[in-house]
């Protein structure tokens, strides 16, 4: 059902095993470190995406995306992505053996939140070493060798380096889809949020929907550590510019159970246990939100 709205993520959705199992796939075959809560994040775009049923080669835009799984996962299915983030990004050897991609730059960064991922990056970077014998090992199985030889079946990856406030490269009306997983709470004001959703429902296409997943919060406060905005339900309208459906579950009900998951504190990323800056500082399982997934939907050309 075409309706803007925004479900507070819960381990519910680890339910879906079909999803799970793919994520986990995709992530030993990188050796990714998720954030804590992502796993939830992916289930339930993957889940949203596949109601859509676009067809192969459709454009999906991941805003925000980093070197985050979704891109990778969508690309697999056959959709052609458009991945932008603020932070320069390298293309690894990995990459381009399973995927075609090319880069693109707008423009130079320079804020807070690149400088404070590069000073993370750097606390937990493993030996040159290490990631030399986890490519040699990783290239050695048998599903990597499958992944290659499909390289031709799988969609295109455009990296671009982009300000999600001025996506004036590309054209209005273009893309099938947007997906953004845990990146619109990085950007420093709730004016300039408002304004990077507005350049994204400028490049969705009319009918087309949004799926972005962001921290959630009774009330409106910015977590330190993460460098990260948690919102709350009017913070969210305010953003994308309507009064949207609310979760009818609640907060507390959806903090507990997050808070009460095994399977999350058991699968917590070893980079929290090497950092205090990034959420849950030095691996301690406490979180202090729960994630939200935004549904939004372009209604028009205009909105």
């Amino acid at each position: 059902m075409k309706q803007d709205n925004w479900r507070l993520l819960t381990p519910r959705l680890l339910e879906n095993d079909k999803a799970l199992r793919l994520i986990e796939y995709w992530r030993n075959i990188f050796n990714a470190q998720l954030g804590w809560h992502y796993v939830l994040d992916l289930i339930w775009q993957l889940e949203k995406i596949e109601e859509l049923q676009l067809g192969r080669g459709a454009k999906i835009l991941d805003a925000g995306a980093g070197q985050g799984l979704m891109q990778f996962l969508l690309a697999a299915n056959g959709y052609d992505l458009i991945s932008i983030d603020y932070a320069p990004r390298a293309i690894s050897r990995l990459q381009t053996l399973l995927f075609r991609i090319e880069k693109k730059e707008h423009f130079t960064s320079t804020e807070e939140y690149v400088q404070h991922l590069k000073a993370g990056q750097k606390s937990i970077q493993p030996s040159m070493a290490f990631k030399y014998r986890q490519l040699l090992y990783r290239a050695l199985t048998t599903s990597m060798v499958k992944e290659t030889t499909r390289k031709r079946v799988k969609g295109n990856i455009t990296f671009l380096q982009a300000d999600l406030r001025d996506l004036s490269i590309l054209e209005d009306n273009s893309v099938d889809a947007i997906i953004s997983t845990s990146a619109i709470e990085h950007i420093p004001q709730i004016e300039a949020t408002a304004q990077a959703i507005k350049e994204l429902k400028r490049v969705l296409k009319p009918g087309q929907p949004m799926f972005i997943t962001t921290n959630a919060a009774k009330e409106l406060w910015y977590h330190e550590p993460s460098k990260a905005w948690c919102f709350d339900g009017p913070a969210l309208n305010r953003i994308f510019g309507k009064n949207m459906e609310p979760d009818p579950d609640g907060y507390d009900a959806a903090f507990q159970s997050v808070k009460a998951s095994e399977y999350l504190q058991k699968n917590l990323a070893p980079l929290y246990f090497k950092s205090g800056n990034l959420g849950m500082p030095w691996g301690k399982w406490d979180p202090v939100y729960t994630p939200v997934g935004i549904e939004f939907w372009k209604t028009t050309d205009k909105s």
